[in-house]
C-alpha cells in the first residue's frame, strides 16, 4: 500500500528546518520526549501508523492523543514566532474590555493611550480602531469624545476600505487564474470591473495600504496584457513608490509578505523586457519562498508565472537536464490543497516536462496524468485537450504507441464538435502525432509530418499551454529508430 501523507504529517514538512530544529529542540527542554520522536519520525520517515505505534510503543489512544497535544504545540509554536514583541501588543489588546470594565478610568485612559503609540510605532492599523473605539466610549461625557469619534470613524472608514480592496484583489486573481485555465489570453470584463473598482476605492482614501494592493494589481496587468503597448515608465515608478513604502514600513507584518510578491512581478517585468540576467537573479531570489508564492500569495497575483518562466528559462539556457533534481531540493516535501487548481494543474505539468528533459519518460507520464486527473472537463477542456496532447506525445516517445492512440482517438472527439479556430495549436500538434503514428507509405507519410510539424512550430500558443514547452522534434516517424534530442528554443 502507498504511502498516505496525513495532515498533520503534512504541516509537519512545511516547516523550515530552522523552525523544525526550534520546535524539536523546545519539545526536548521541555520534557516532552514522546512528542519529540513523534514529530522526528513524522518528519524523516514514511511510515504506517501500526509501525509508529510500534516505535513509539503506546496504545492506539494513547498515539491519537499523543498527536492531538503535538498539533496544539506546533500551533503555540507558531504564534510564539510572531515578529519582536508583537505578540504581547495583540494579547493587550484583546484584554481592552477587561481594561475599561474593571479598571479606574484614568488608568485606563492612560494605558490605552500608551498603547495607542505602541500600535501606531508599529503600523497595526486594525488593533488601533478597536482602541479608538475604547477612548471614544471612556470620553463620552467630555470635550475630547468628538476627537476620538473623528479618529475612530477615520480608522474604521479605511479600515473596511482595504478589507474591500483586500476582497476584490483576491476575486480578482481567482478570476483571471479561472481564465488561464480556460486557455483566455487577455483580460476579461469582469476582471476589468473589478480593476475599476479597486482604483474608485484607492482614489477616495490617502491610504498606502490601499495603494500598495492597488499597484500590485495594476503592475501585474500593465505587464500582462496584450492589447496596448505597455507604459515602462509607469510600471517603473509603482516599482519605486513600493520599495519606498515597504521600506518606510518594514516592520509591518504584510508588507515583509507582500516584497515576496513585489519581486515576482519584477521577475515578470524582467522577462517582459527579455532581460536574462535579471531574470535568473529573481529566480535564485525566489527559489527559496517558491512555495509559499504558489499557493499562501495567490490571493495577491498569478503566480504560476514563476513556474513557466522558470521552465523556459531552464530550456532556453541548458539548464533543463538537471531541474528535477533542482526541484527535489526546492519543493521537498510540498504540497498544494486542491483549492489552488491553476497551481496543481501547472505545478504537475512543470514537474512532468521537467522529468521530460531529464531523460526519465515513466515520471514524466505519471506527472503528467496526476493534471490530467484533476482537470475538470466541462470547464477546462481546452487545458484538458493539450494536457491529453502531452500525455500523447510522451506515450510516443516511449514507444507506447496504443495507449498514444487512445489519447489521440479521445481528443478528436472533443475537437469534432467544437470550433477548430479555438484549437489550432493543439489541431497541428495533434497533426503531427497522427501522421508519425500512420502507417501510410513512407515518403507520403513523411511529407505530411513535415508540413504539420512546421505549421505547429509557427502557430501562435497561450502562454500558459503545455504544448508551448514540447519539442516537437522528438516526436520523430516511428520507422526511424534514431531518437536524438535537439535543441527546443521556447516562443
Amino acid at each position: 500500500m502507498a504511502y498516505v501523507m496525513s495532515k498533520l504529517t503534512r504541516i509537519i514538512c512545511q516547516l523550515s528546518d530552522e523552525e523544525y530544529q526550534q520546535l524539536y529542540h523546545s519539545l526536548v527542554d521541555g520534557e516532552a520526549l514522546k512528542s519529540a520522536d513523534l514529530l522526528k519520525i513524522l518528519r524523516e520517515e514514511e511510515l504506517e501508523e501500526e509501525d509508529i505505534l510500534e516505535r513509539l510503543d503506546v496504545s492506539a489512544n494513547a498515539y491519537y492523543a499523543l498527536r492531538s497535544r503535538l498539533n496544539k504545540k506546533i500551533e503555540s509554536f507558531y504564534l510564539d514566532q510572531l515578529e519582536g514583541g508583537k505578540n504581547d501588543l495583540y494579547k493587550q489588546v484583546a484584554n481592552i474590555n477587561e481594561l475599561v470594565l474593571t479598571k479606574n478610568r484614568i488608568i485606563a485612559i492612560a494605558t490605552l493611550k500608551k498603547l495607542e503609540k505602541e500600535l501606531a510605532n508599529n503600523d497595526l492599523f486594525h488593533e488601533l480602531t478597536l482602541v479608538y473605539q475604547a477612548l471614544k466610549k471612556l470620553h463620552i461625557n467630555t470635550p475630547e469624545h468628538f476627537q476620538y469619534s473623528q479618529l475612530y470613524n477615520k480608522h474604521n472608514a479605511q479600515l473596511l476600505a482595504f478589507e474591500k480592496v483586500e476582497t476584490l484583489t483576491a476575486e480578482y486573481f481567482k478570476n483571471y487564474n479561472k481564465g488561464l485555465l480556460e486557455m483566455r489570453v487577455k483580460e476579461d470584463k469582469e476582471s476589468q470591473l473589478i480593476r475599476e473598482s479597486i482604483d474608485s476605492i484607492n482614489n477616495r482614501y490617502n491610504s498606502h495600504r490601499i495603494y500598495t494592493l492597488k499597484a500590485l494589481s495594476f503592475i501585474f496587468h500593465e505587464i500582462n496584457q496584450v492589447e496596448k503597448k505597455t507604459r515602462h515608465k509607469i510600471i517603473q515608478n509603482q516599482f519605486t513608490e513600493l520599495d519606498r513604502i515597504f521600506k518606510l514600513y518594514n516592520s509591518d507584518l504584510l508588507y515583509n509578505h507582500l516584497k515576496w510578491v513585489l519581486s515576482y512581478l519584477k521577475l515578470l517585468y524582467a522577462y517582459k523586457k527579455n532581460n536574462l540576467n535579471d531574470i535568473e537573479s529573481h529566480l535564485k531570489e525566489l527559489d527559496p519562498i517558491s512555495g509559499r508564492l504558489l499557493t499562501n500569495y495567490t490571493a495577491f497575483s498569478t503566480t504560476v508565472y514563476f513556474l513557466l518562466i522558470k521552465l523556459e528559462f531552464a530550456i532556453n539556457n541548458g539548464k533543463v537536464k538537471t531541474l528535477e533534481k533542482h526541484n527535489e531540493v526546492f519543493f521537498r516535501n510540498f504540497d498544494i490543497d486542491s483549492v489552488y487548481p491553476l497551481s496543481n494543474t501547472i505545478f504537475f505539468y512543470y514537474r512532468a516536462f521537467s522529468c521530460f528533459y531529464g531523460k526519465n519518460i515513466d515520471d514524466a507520464i505519471e506527472w503528467i496524468e496526476k493534471a490530467i486527473s484533476i482537470s475538470n472537463v466541462k470547464e477546462h477542456e481546452k487545458f484538458l485537450v493539450d494536457l491529453k496532447l502531452i500525455s500523447a506525445g510522451f506515450l510516443y516517445i516511449k514507444g507506447d504507441y496504443e495507449a498514444s492512440l487512445v489519447h489521440i482517438n479521445y481528443i478528436q472527439r472533443i475537437l469534432r464538435i467544437s470550433e477548430k479556430s479555438n484549437f489550432e495549436y493543439a489541431y497541428l500538434f495533434m497533426k503531427t502525432l497522427k501522421a508519425a503514428l500512420s502507417d501510410i507509405e513512407f515518403d507520403k507519410k513523411k511529407r505530411k509530418y513535415d508540413h504539420a510539424k512546421a505549421m505547429f512550430i509557427e502557430s501562435q500558443k497561450p502562454f500558459q499551454s503545455p504544448l508551448r514547452f514540447f519539442d516537437v522534434n522528438q516526436i520523430i516517424c516511428k520507422e526511424i529508430t534514431q531518437k536524438q534530442i535537439q535543441p527546443l528554443s521556447c516562443k
